[in-house]
């Protein structure tokens, strides 16, 4: 037969939810506690892509990979985790009538606006990964995909930079926590992509032929737009409104 076969026992998808838990604990405890958990996700879900069953058992009878579609399941949920943070936030907005509450300074739009510029580009960048992939292009791939990440670090960077001299921290009233926990719980999300593309990075040096291999770039590619639309919105609310 060459339908699918059924998935073989793994301990991944406990690993990837440990992850999860870790980065929320993390958010509302410690970074490092949060990057942790990004790694844990990262690197259980790329493994989990290559456990045993082959080329057979991840692409269907049409030999296309179904992580793509998965990943969208998977993004699904994660637009509505983010929508539901960003109702709360716009909810607490209007309840409390001033904004920037009083004694908490307003957020410079411009800095974060050319933080934007440096995500969207590594969108840009990410798609030209995906190109050079589908085309055999494996050198031109590699240098897409790094450029991807050395954008998805300065992005990074940038936010980092923004929190040193943003004016509050994340126990300062209103502002602070809601603040912090949009843009940290999108940061984790950019720092799991990261890592992400890493592994990808590194695979290439074993192979990138085959349906689950493009799957999982093209899995990868579908998470990093969905952090880049995110973002999109996270500045409007937060930056613009």
């Amino acid at each position: 037969m060459n339908g699918p076969r059924a998935p073989t026992p793994s301990i991944r998808p406990i690993a990837t939810a440990a992850g999860i838990l870790m980065v929320a604990a993390g958010i509302l405890l410690q970074p490092v506690v949060a990057a942790a958990g990004a790694a844990v996700i990262a690197f259980s879900v790329v493994r989990w892509s290559g456990e045993p069953g082959g080329e057979a058992a991840e692409a269907g009878p049409e030999g296309v990979s179904p992580a793509p579609a998965g990943m969208l399941l998977f993004l699904l949920s994660e637009g509505f985790f983010f929508g539901s943070l960003i109702a709360a936030y716009l909810y607490l907005r209007l309840r409390n009538g001033v904004w920037p509450p009083t004694g908490s300074p307003s957020l410079e739009a411009g800095f974060a606006g050319l933080n934007t510029i440096v995500l969207l580009a590594s969108g840009v960048t990410m798609d030209l990964a995906v190109h050079a992939m589908r085309k055999g292009r494996l050198e031109t791939f590699r240098a897409w995909l790094a450029a991807t990440v050395v954008l998805g670090c300065t992005f990074l960077a940038g936010q980092g930079y923004e929190y040193l001299h943003v004016g509050f921290g994340i126990g300062d009233g209103l502002m602070g926590s809601t603040f912090f926990t949009l843009t940290g719980f999108h940061g984790a999300h950019v720092t799991a992509g990261i890592l992400v593309l890493l592994l990808v990075f590194a695979r290439t040096f074993r192979d990138l032929d085959g349906p689950s291999r493009r799957g999982l770039v093209q899995s990868a590619a579908y998470y990093w737009h969905f952090v880049d639309a995110v973002w999109v919105a996270l500045y409007a609310v937060l930056y613009l409104l």
